[in-house]
């Protein structure tokens, strides 16, 4: 049961990885994210149910299994991911574009919700500059009415 789980967690993991590098999915992007975890995820758990001679194999038979089921589903992924520009992640990744720390950045505010992602410095600089600014002008309001009345 522990190793079924292992294996959905890094289903999961997987998943978010290639859409953490890649955001730009398009509009069905999200519907792709979750179907695919949930294909992946009901694969799992039926072959970890109804394939007990698997328990039975010795441990590298098993492993270069379960490594031949993950290069697959890395492949699928890559293949079949929905891309705005409608070039799959594996052309992407063969002719040599891999992602950039702003499409990874971009990828972890959209998909991580900013939990893993930086927030730019020069945003903060001009939100503070910018509340500097008003706090001034609201100051020198308060003083032109004051010396108006």
């Amino acid at each position: 049961m522990i190793s079924l789980i292992i294996k959905i967690i890094f289903t999961i993991v997987l998943h978010f990885a290639f859409f953490v590098c890649y955001p730009e999915t398009g509009k069905y992007g999200d519907w792709y994210l979750w179907g695919s975890i949930m294909i992946w995820s009901f694969f799992f758990m039926s072959m970890w149910g109804n394939l007990k001679f698997l328990k039975l194999l010795t441990f590298p038979v098993a492993s270069f299994l379960n490594t031949g089921l993950y290069l697959a589903m890395f492949f699928l992924i890559a293949l079949t991911m929905p891309q705005r520009d409608g070039r799959s992640v594996f052309k992407k990744l063969n002719s040599g574009k891999f992602p950039t720390r702003t499409d990874i950045e971009t990828g972890k505010i959209k998909y991580l919700n900013g939990f893993l992602a930086e927030k730019p410095k020069e945003k903060v600089n001009k939100t503070v500059e910018d509340v500097k600014n008003s706090i001034d002008k609201a100051k020198k309001a308060a003083s032109a009415l004051g010396k108006g009345e």
